[in-house]
């Protein structure tokens, strides 16, 4: 009797192993992930043929919120083109291969607004990652440390009453996101634009 009870409790140890294939094929494609190896045959051919690994291929792009020296204004561009096309957005643009986040965010800052390093220091706020589109978005805020004078790119540049209710999406791009960030700055403030 006793062996049977074993054998059955061998059984169904095997049969809760059997439902999980799935947990070991996870862990053997991280393993192969970190090797750098982005294919892998499924064990369960008839759920997935094939698991394909998108390693560092997300596009990355830098908004950046900036305060007037005050801390009462924001800088926005108005969209020129699609997406957002005439609505107000932070200003921003991509991180090119290789280039360091934070650079990347002071070279767009300059070359969309003419503010350089020098008129601001820029603290890396929060990220969005939007998994469907391969995107994440990095924000970077900062508060100018004098008046300065903004040279305009593309977009038309605004300075926007920081009190504007910016989860207002026909006015401001983003989906309400702009209005998020805002707050998250308030929480900080004091962290953000420490002297």
């Amino acid at each position: 009797m006793k062996k049977r009870n074993l054998k059955n409790t061998r059984k169904r140890r095997d049969s809760k192993e059997r439902r999980h294939p799935y947990l070991t094929y996870i862990y053997e494609v991280c393993c192969r992930y970190i090797k750098n190896d982005f294919r892998r045959e499924s064990p369960n051919k008839n759920r997935l043929k094939t698991i394909e690994i998108k390693r560092c291929k997300m596009k990355k792009l830098n908004i950046v919120l900036v305060y007037n020296k005050q801390e009462d204004k924001i800088l926005m561009c108005k969209r020129e083109k699609e997406p957002y096309k005439g609505k107000f957005n932070l200003v921003g643009g991509k991180v090119e291969q290789g280039e360091n986040e934070l650079h990347a965010a002071y070279r767009e800052l300059e070359e969309e607004t003419g503010i350089t390093k020098s008129d601001i220091k820029l603290t890396h706020l929060m990220n969005f990652q939007y998994e469907m589109s391969d995107i994440e978005l990095e924000l970077y805020v900062g508060k100018l440390n004098k008046e300065k004078e903004l040279v305009e790119e593309l977009n038309k540049l605004y300075w926007i009453d920081k009190n504007e209710n910016f989860f207002n999406d026909e006015k401001f791009a983003g989906e309400g996101n702009i209005g998020h960030m805002v707050k998250q700055v308030e929480i900080y403030k004091s962290k953000l634009f420490e002297v």
